[in-house]
């Protein structure tokens, strides 16, 4: 993987948890005579540990207190500089030219764009209807 680019990582602590839905209907009907016909039904559905992807490069949202124009200036801008806000590793200004901002250098992992979870088992879902 090389910096400047997206990435993707596999959780350890998540891999090998496979999805699983479950489904149930139920019908009920009644004749009354040879005009009448009364039904009733419902159906239900629920996944559990679907696959989801999490961002997990975003900015701690404990951050935001440094205000929009700082966290959108380029880290080698005076405002910068007088805040005490260095580069994260050498060539960072390079790498990112203009998209070299305080934000993108406070990011948990300031080397890549997004870092996302692959097959993150966090999702779950549920359907129910009934006529």
């Amino acid at each position: 993987m090389a910096n400047g680019q997206n990435a993707t990582v596999v959780q350890k602590s998540t891999g090998g948890i496979i999805p699983y839905a479950q489904q149930w209907n139920i019908t009920l009907e009644k004749q009354f005579g040879d005009n009448i016909l009364i039904s009733g039904a419902y159906v239900g559905n629920k996944g559990s540990h679907l696959y989801d992807s999490l961002g997990i490069n975003q900015l701690s949202p404990s951050l935001y207190n440094l205000g929009a124009t700082l966290l959108g200036s380029n880290i080698t801008s005076p405002a910068a500089v007088s805040a005490g806000i260095k580069e994260p590793f050498a060539g960072f200004s390079t790498l990112y030219g203009s998209r070299a901002t305080v934000a993108q250098a406070l990011r948990p992992f300031p080397q890549f764009q997004n870092v996302g979870t692959a097959a993150s088992p966090y999702a779950n879902s549920t359907y129910n209807r009934s006529k």
